[in-house]
């Protein structure tokens, strides 16, 4: 028995140790999860304050270290659902923001860009967020260049333009002067085009052709035109100064010739009136008109000549007429008359007539002496008989004179 008590002592004073250990070791333990708790509180609130900063929310006042302390334990389902909220709050802010950042990016026209998740996500949303921000500062100026050029091709046309309201997009108060003018000076244009145009059918150009490809072309043509009728305007210009100077000279030498032409008209008085006398002496009438002198050998003289044929040579085949170099025949002025040469000459054809009136034959002189010729009678006539009439061939058969 007394050993047992023993035993029971030992084990006693064991369980005692034990218990004293295990003791002190869940102090510690207490302690630990004291000091945790504390942290994780501080933690909490310390990022309650992080996300209410420049987000408009309170929620760290309410989760402070005092009222997530561990002795205010029945109160914490009531108060760390609000930093879950504000979590929950801030994602979908986060959200909304990533989304309008890529819809930025999209309205832009942005290439290459990101996914909705690349644009949420920590690790990609900075670089897709800093690419829109370049292709919005790159697109701002893109636009203030494009404003510039509009505002410098308005200014060339004599405008000036509101470069505020350009960049706000006032259409009303920025473009329609800018319109206006743009219409005014189309208007101008159509009519220069018009005016270009009619000069062009005015001058003979051709009809021009005013796009863009031939515009330079077509005024080249006008003003070639233009110039081409102005160089014949001063010629004609000279010309006329030309011929009035010539027409003046003319001037003059028509009154030095209406001076010569009286004189000759008193010339020509006196020459009539000695006409009218000589058509007395000729036994003509003075209103009578003295005929012309024939001209030796003209076809007038050799009409005239008549003669017969003095021998007819059968044997020989030639015939002999009165006719021959030294003949003549007379040419009638009033009681008077003229001795004129027919010239009668070798190869001359004469005809030969019957009773006046009957063709004979046809000869052509061979050998024409001073008052005979000798003649050869061409194969188709008759018989030629002494006694028979002689007279040059119509002019027209006949050979010039010699």
């Amino acid at each position: 028995m007394k050993v047992v008590n023993v035993i029971l002592s030992i084990l006693i004073l064991i369980l005692a140790v034990a218990s004293a250990v295990f003791s002190f070791l869940l102090y510690e333990k207490r302690a630990q999860l004291l000091t945790g708790w504390e942290k994780m509180a501080a933690a909490v609130n310390q990022t309650a304050l992080e996300m209410d900063k420049g987000s408009g929310t309170k929620v760290g006042a309410e989760l402070t270290p005092e009222a997530l302390n561990h002795k205010n334990f029945a109160e914490l389902d009531s108060r760390l659902p609000k930093l879950a909220e504000q979590a929950r709050q801030l994602i979908t802010e986060r959200d909304m923001l990533a989304d309008a950042v890529r819809r930025i990016g999209s309205i832009i026209e942005l290439s290459p860009l990101g996914t909705e998740e690349q644009f949420r996500e920590l690790v990609s949303a900075k670089t897709n967020t800093d690419d829109v921000v370049a292709g919005v500062t790159a697109f701002r100026n893109r636009r203030d260049q494009l404003v510039k050029a509009v505002e410098a091709t308005a200014k060339r046309a004599g405008l000036t333009l509101d470069g505020a309201a350009l960049r706000n997009g006032d259409v009303n108060r920025a473009f329609k002067p800018f319109d206006d003018k743009i219409a005014s000076i189309l208007a101008q244009f159509q009519g220069y085009q018009t005016t270009l145009k009619a000069i062009a059918v005015v001058v003979g150009a051709p009809v021009p052709n005013f796009d863009e490809q031939h515009f330079s072309e077509s005024l080249k043509q006008i003003s070639d035109a233009v110039n081409g009728l102005k160089n014949k305007l001063n010629e004609t210009t000279r010309q006329l100064q030309e011929a009035t100077r010539k027409i003046a000279s003319l001037e003059q030498t028509v009154r030095s010739k209406d001076e010569e032409i009286g004189r000759k008209n008193e010339e020509a008085k006196k020459l009539n009136a000695q006409i009218n006398q000589l058509k007395v002496l000729l036994g003509l009438k003075v209103e009578d008109v003295i005929p012309e002198l024939w001209a030796p050998g003209s076809p007038e003289a050799r009409q005239a000549v008549v003669g017969k044929v003095i021998e007819v040579n059968r044997k020989f085949g030639f015939v002999a007429i009165d006719l021959g170099s030294n003949t003549v025949v007379e040419q009638a002025f009033g009681n008077k008359t003229a001795k004129l040469n027919p010239k009668n000459a070798n190869g001359m054809l004469m005809r030969v007539a019957r009773n006046q009136d009957e063709y004979v034959a046809t000869i052509r002189l061979t050998n024409v002496s001073g008052d005979c010729s000798i003649g050869e009678p061409l194969p188709d006539g008759k018989s030629i008989e002494v006694g028979d009439t002689v007279f040059v061939a119509p002019a027209e058969e006949a050979p010039a004179a010699q």
